[in-house]
């Protein structure tokens, strides 16, 4: 959910923002939200590196944190000091938050599943939460801000979306008490599936269980 909010937030709602503010052009909104798309591209591998050094679980925990305390700031200054050089330091730092969180959050989630049901399950889990909650974030984005009448309410949203995260991964440790000291949360191989990325083509051979686990 978090992830799919903030980033449908940051491109398309912003993207309407920015037509309504500056009157931008549709060409100029996709050149902006094509540089936004590059920028976590571009930082996303540092965080994964991170995480990797100090733990998904713990990273992860943070990042939702950090997501949570500066969401509404970020929008504050947007609602009332809203100009280009605010706005680009606005998706600078959300997306530095963004890509916080999606490293970590691609690294955890393949482990939740068993190998058999690891491509339907990762696959089945990301699209629908796009498709219902990504989706429909700027249709709430802009409910929120008709409601309330404060067009930092979207941080609202984001904030919740956090929030559900950070339970998220309590009930991952409730589901599996030994999260914490076997492999969800630690970085390395999860299991068969996992491991098999480490299996050299010699090593490969010797393993019957994991060719036919692969196949």
């Amino acid at each position: 959910m978090r992830a799919s909010t903030a980033y449908y937030m940051s491109t398309i709602y912003v993207g309407s923002v920015l037509k309504t503010a500056f009157n931008l052009q549709n060409y100029q909104i996709m050149a902006i939200n094509t540089g936004f798309v590059l920028f976590l591209a571009f930082t996303t591998p540092f965080f994964g590196l991170w995480a990797d050094r100090v733990g998904l679980r713990n990273f992860l925990l943070k990042s939702l944190w950090w997501n949570i305390l500066l969401a509404y700031p970020l929008f504050w200054l947007m609602k009332n000091h809203f100009s280009l050089k605010n706005f680009i330091f606005f998706q600078a730092v959300f997306g530095l938050l963004c890509a916080s969180f999606y490293a970590p959050f691609v690294g955890l989630l393949p482990k939740l599943f068993r190998v058999e049901e690891r491509y339907s399950g990762v696959a089945l889990s990301i699209t629908l939460v796009q498709a219902v909650l990504g989706g429909l974030t700027p249709l709430i984005s802009a409910l929120l801000v008709f409601l309330t009448g404060d067009k930092a309410a979207p941080a609202l949203f984001l904030i919740g979306g956090a929030m559900v995260a950070i339970l998220g991964i309590k009930k991952v440790e409730d589901l599996f008490p030994e999260a914490k000291t076997r492999s969800i949360f630690k970085t390395g191989d999860a299991d068969l599936g996992v491991s098999i990325l480490s299996v050299s083509n010699d090593q490969y051979k010797h393993f019957p269980q994991v060719r036919s686990k692969v196949i």
